[in-house]
């Protein structure tokens, strides 16, 4: 409700302005408006029964001076915030509308207000003071603070959700939830616990630190060492979520926790089809940094990560099953087709020895003859099973896949940095694929057992009528000359380059690291 009093005509007293603002208020006081008027030097002259209601102090109190700024604004910073907003009202003439602000109720309550002013100046331009109207906007500007509420938990469970649905090992997924609910939350650090059951016979289950960010040194340690023993140990328990606003006030919270500089804690089970499967913990630096509006929030986020650490191993466990039915079928197969193979060549084999120990030279041949055909028989067989042993990783995700599979399941959790670089729509032959992936796995193998390398990188490229493959590492490095051709490995990478007609170059020197080069023909393009 905009109010611009501007010129007034025979204002030429305060009494005058007081009479203005008493007719005004008569009218504002039925609308339930807040109306005072103050004079120049900020006194109040007219304080309406709406401002009474909405302020807790009486006209009597307030009339007459200007103490009604130290009350309603307590706070000596956003005080002198405010006082300056009206010095620029009474001063420079600044007409406002809608401004919003909190004050402070003489019963502790806050409210939302929203304002209306305009200085009062008589026709020789003397500044009188200045008049201001106000209407309660509390509810409005909390429904305002739930609606962005919502909508910043939508976006958080949106990039979780998202970030869930990529599919990559499952330690990256989880690192960037926790990066995605960091961003959005007022939280220093964040812990994610995740229930792993030994493979071992007794079958134990503990809890395991999965991913976390913001914390290290001692602190690290210390969670890694006993979670079970903690509170994240205690939230795993009871399946219910747990706020510390003051981790400082709490018999459970060691000294070497308090020394890290945390202060406060929320944490929340990880649930997915009836089972506690970890626990999501934020930390602060800060008294009382979680509320309990943030909880509901957390709990989504904790549920939404354990139904992605549910699925993950529901995949696991289905590749393993898958693994299993496959090597049963091929066993059956070599038994069924291979070993009868094989024990009917013995049998033609004997039976060729008994016809040539009695001379019947055409009875031997004949067995002779189905003795080959029977081997080239079993050798074709032999090679449809072999291609069929081709790495289940490389067939469903293709060798940038598989590779990238590998590097962040093996290298990136044991700290070495790493890239990939696949030419864009590289296409190679199914047993191209799968050897040069082996070379690869290979030599990534040397770089950890041997190299203590801290970087390694990976590209596949085509050059002209060959594909190159080129693994380099800044590790140590060695003397291929001393290592000779089997050294290291080297052997098993040699043999795999042969028998795909490719050539290989081995670079390194001692401290210099290594640089291992694979080319092979393009089939259709030169190769023999």
């Amino acid at each position: 409700m905009p109010v611009s009093i501007g010129r007034v005509s025979s204002l030429e007293t305060p009494r005058d302005a007081l009479s203005l603002g008493t007719f005004a208020g008569r009218i504002l006081d039925d609308l339930d408006v807040w109306l005072n008027v103050h004079d120049a030097e900020y006194n109040m002259l007219v304080w309406n029964r709406a401002a009474e209601r909405l302020s807790g102090y009486p006209a009597e109190e307030v009339l007459g001076h200007a103490r009604v700024w130290d009350w309603c604004y307590p706070d000596a910073e956003y005080r002198r915030t405010i006082i300056a907003r009206a010095r620029g009202i009474v001063e420079e003439g600044v007409v406002v509308g809608g401004f919003q602000n909190e004050i402070v109720c003489r019963d502790g309550k806050r409210r939302c207000m929203s304002w209306n002013s305009s200085r009062i100046v008589d026709d020789d331009g003397t500044v009188r003071g200045a008049i201001v109207v106000g209407y309660e906007v509390t509810e409005l500007q909390r429904s305002r603070d739930k609606l962005r509420r919502l909508n910043e938990e939508l976006s958080v469970l949106y990039d979780v959700a998202s970030v869930a649905s990529e599919s990559v090992e499952l330690s990256v997924t989880l690192d960037r939830c926790l990066e995605r609910v960091l961003r959005a939350l007022p939280a220093d650090g964040g812990l994610i616990h995740v229930l792993e059951v030994s493979p071992a016979a007794d079958g134990e289950a503990r809890l395991v630190l999965a991913a976390h960010s913001g914390v290290d040194g001692a602190l690290l340690r210390l969670v890694r060492a006993a979670p079970a023993s903690g509170l994240v140990g205690e939230i795993f328990s009871t399946g219910e979520p747990l706020r510390l606003d003051d981790l400082r006030l709490d018999e459970r919270v060691s000294p070497e926790a308090l020394a890290s500089g945390v202060v406060s804690f929320a944490g929340v089970p990880m649930r997915a089809r009836g089972r506690t499967l970890g626990v999501f913990s934020l930390l602060s630096s800060e008294p009382g940094g979680f509320s309990d509006e943030d909880l509901p929030l957390l709990v989504s986020v904790g549920d939404q990560i354990g139904l992605t650490v549910d699925h993950a191993r529901l995949q696991d466990q289905a590749a393993r099953v898958a693994v299993l039915e496959e090597r049963r079928r091929l066993a059956r197969e070599l038994h069924d087709a291979v070993s009868q193979s094989l024990y009917s060549l013995t049998l033609f084999a004997e039976a060729g020895r008994r016809h040539l120990s009695r001379g019947e030279l055409d009875q031997a041949e004949e067995n002779l003859e189905r003795l080959a055909q029977t081997s080239q028989e079993t050798f074709r067989e032999m090679r449809l099973l072999v291609h069929e042993l081709r790495p289940l990783e490389l067939e469903e995700r293709g060798l940038e896949g598989a590779l990238r599979r590998r590097l962040e399941a093996v290298e990136g959790r044991t700290g070495v940095e790493f890239d990939l670089e696949i030419e864009n729509g590289l296409v190679l032959p199914g047993r191209q694929e799968e050897a040069l992936y082996r070379v690869a796995q290979e030599a990534l193998n040397n770089t950890l057992r041997h190299a203590r390398a801290k970087r390694v990188v990976i590209s596949v490229t085509r050059e002209d009528s060959t594909t190159r493959l080129e693994v380099r590492d800044d590790g140590i490095g060695f003397d291929p000359l001393a290592a000779g051709r089997g050294g290291l490995g080297l052997r098993s990478i040699r043999e795999r380059v042969d028998r795909i007609d490719g050539s290989l170059d081995v670079d390194s020197r001692p401290g210099g690291g290594t640089r291992i080069v694979v080319h092979v023909p393009v089939e259709g393009e030169g190769a023999s």
